[in-house]
């Protein structure tokens, strides 16, 4: 199954070196991919990364470099015209801001792993069921 993986699902990774999240990406049962924008916006919450997490910069730094071996980046300039529209117009009244993560997932034909479950509801209102929480991967496990 092919994953693109929410920026909020990184964050909970990144919070212990034993998260559930980061045993599902390290499991290598699924191929994991993330937006580019993921980056920006983990560094836009990098305080309160630090905060929540207790851990220091680098011990971070360590999972996170985990993390990225695990992932594969798509390049949010590649998404086609088509696909940016329709996705844009899936999240337009959940949160534009999630728009580029449904862009891949159409792209890629896979699942948004997120933990928005604001965003799941508002996509599955519109038909869009190609979303799967860290409980669910883990059902499959």
């Amino acid at each position: 199954m092919d994953l693109v993986i929410d920026t909020n699902v990184i964050f909970s990774a990144l919070l212990k070196s034993d998260t559930k999240e980061l045993k599902i990406i390290t499991s290598g049962k699924y191929d994991i991919y993330a937006c580019q924008y993921s980056v920006i916006e983990l560094f836009k919450y990098k305080e309160k990364l630090l905060d929540f997490s207790g851990l220091d910069e680098e011990a971070i730094l360590k999972v996170y470099y985990v993390i990225l071996q695990h992932i594969r980046p798509i390049d949010d300039s590649e998404f086609p015209e088509g696909i940016r529209r329709e996705a844009f117009e899936l999240c337009k009244e959940v949160d534009e801001h999630d728009m580029l993560f449904v862009a891949a997932t159409i792209m890629i034909d896979g699942y948004l792993w997120t933990g928005d479950k604001k965003l799941r509801k508002g996509l599955l209102e519109k038909g869009f069921t190609h979303t799967i929480s860290t409980a669910e991967l883990l059902a499959r496990q």
